[in-house]
């Protein structure tokens, strides 16, 4: 016998405000479901026991018919609490998406990739080349720039580059464009403090401009003294002194 997984394992949804959407929840509870083999009836238990909220009150509400299998609970829940945006307005929503002047590249990537991922999910056909069309709007949709101008240029020249080289070669020209912008003020930041004297440097000056303006002071009284001597010498006769150094 599979041992039933209840509500305690799985994360319960309870309409608006609940920590997962409604498809994330029922792609949970199908994958809990699987993993312990469940009979349709075990299965249909198992998602009333991880409901709560409103959501639980709207299934209670709903007819005998609604709320027979899970199947059928997962298609009220996704009815009442899911993505109800038009096909139309997703499209142009996909189409029209820019990266804006504040947006890292590596978010507006993961963007676009997850408004494709919304739009075929409402619309699964007709969409034709899918990964050519996430390459082609993630190009489309980047800032006017060199990273911008060298994809497009590499895309001429060869047409058949998916998206996941295209986006790795944008993320390597802007590591490259940030190296290059650092790199520069780093070099000016080490040669204003090559030039400037520090603290250290400037004591050191005052201190050696004290030591040899006091030598030359002495210097000079010795002078003095020594030709006082050599005065008194000559007036009274004697002999010179000897020098002294």
């Amino acid at each position: 016998m599979p041992v039933f997984m209840g509500a305690p394992w799985a994360q319960r949804f309870g309409g608006p405000g609940s920590e997962l959407k409604v498809g994330k929840w029922v792609a949970q509870i199908n994958y809990l479901a699987s993993l312990q083999g469940l009979t349709e009836q075990q299965k249909l238990q198992f998602v009333l026991s991880s409901l709560e909220g409103e959501a639980k009150k709207e299934v209670q509400a709903a007819s005998a018919e609604q709320r027979s299998t899970a199947q059928a609970v997962f298609d009220l829940l996704t009815e009442l609490y899911g993505d109800n945006i038009p096909v139309a307005a997703l499209r142009a929503k996909f189409i029209n998406y820019r990266q804006g002047a504040t947006l890292s590249l590596c978010s507006f990537s993961l963007q676009v990739r997850e408004l494709f991922a919304r739009l075929k999910k409402r619309d699964p056909t007709g969409l034709g080349n899918e990964d050519a069309l996430v390459r082609d709007q993630f190009i489309m949709g980047l800032r006017d720039g060199p990273i911008c101008q060298s994809l497009r240029q590499q895309l001429r020249q060869d047409p058949t580059l998916s998206f996941d080289p295209i986006r790795r070669e944008a993320l390597a020209l802007e590591q490259d464009q940030a190296e290059a912008i650092e790199q520069p003020a780093c070099m000016a930041t080490s040669a204003a403090g090559a030039s400037a004297p520090g603290p250290t440097t400037e004591w050191r000056q005052e201190l050696r401009a004290e030591i040899m303006q006091e030598v030359n002071n002495q210097m000079a009284e010795l002078s003095k003294a020594l030709l006082e001597e050599l005065r008194k010498s000559q007036s009274v006769g004697l002999p010179l002194p000897r020098e002294r150094f």
